[in-house]
């Protein structure tokens, strides 16, 4: 609390935040000097809402009443004090009624603005729950390696040779040759062929004979 004493009737004022105080007291000082008596401070400054109080440390009765009938704290006895609230901006001339060479003046200004409440952090939105991870497509079965087909090769026949019967030799340890005839039609031809020849032998034999 700030407070200023002097002499005579004391001006206090509070805010509605720090409520600090300024006092003014008054005293007559000397009785031969009547300029002597004075608000003090003389000059006061509050926010509307705030309220002034005044107090009398002096001897004789004094009051605070404003020039335009604003407020007016009625006569104070000698240690009085009283609380006075001014709303409305502006500036307030008051004196002492009994003694009006007794001045003072009060300025209200406007009322600071109270700060705003702060604006209520918006929540931050849920995250989103992450998407599932996608499962990864089964591999495709490795292809089984086809075997490769094998030509098919038609074997060309061997043609048939017909050859003519030929005469085997009775060489004792020889396979007769048939001349690609099949052995058990080999052998009657030849057999035949052996005769054959017997026969022609004889005719010869007989024709030398003669």
């Amino acid at each position: 609390m700030v407070a200023v004493t002097c002499l005579a009737l004391v001006l206090s004022i509070w805010t509605p935040f720090a409520f600090a105080a300024a006092s003014v007291q008054m005293v007559e000082g000397s009785a031969s000097n009547i300029n002597s008596w004075a608000f003090m401070p003389a000059e006061v400054t509050i926010a509307a809402g705030d309220f002034v109080t005044w107090k009398n440390s002096g001897t004789l009765a004094h009051s605070a009443t404003a020039d335009d009938g604003a407020f007016d704290t009625g006569l104070l006895q000698p240690g009085d004090s009283l609380n006075v609230t001014l709303s409305n901006p502006g500036t307030y001339a008051y004196h002492c009624t009994p003694h009006p060479w007794m001045k003072g003046t009060i300025t209200v200004t406007a009322a600071a603005a109270a700060p705003a409440p702060a604006a209520p952090a918006a929540a931050a939105p849920a995250a989103a729950p992450a998407a599932p991870a996608a499962a990864a497509p089964a591999a495709a079965p490795a292809a089984q390696a086809q075997p490769t087909p094998t030509p098919f090769r038609f074997l060309t026949p061997t043609p048939f040779v017909s050859r003519p019967a030929t005469t085997t030799s009775t060489t004792t340890g020889q396979t007769p040759r048939t001349g690609g005839l099949p052995l058990e039609l080999a052998l009657p031809l030849l057999a035949a062929g052996a005769s054959a020849l017997g026969g022609g032998a004889y005719v010869l034999r007989r024709g030398r004979r003669r």
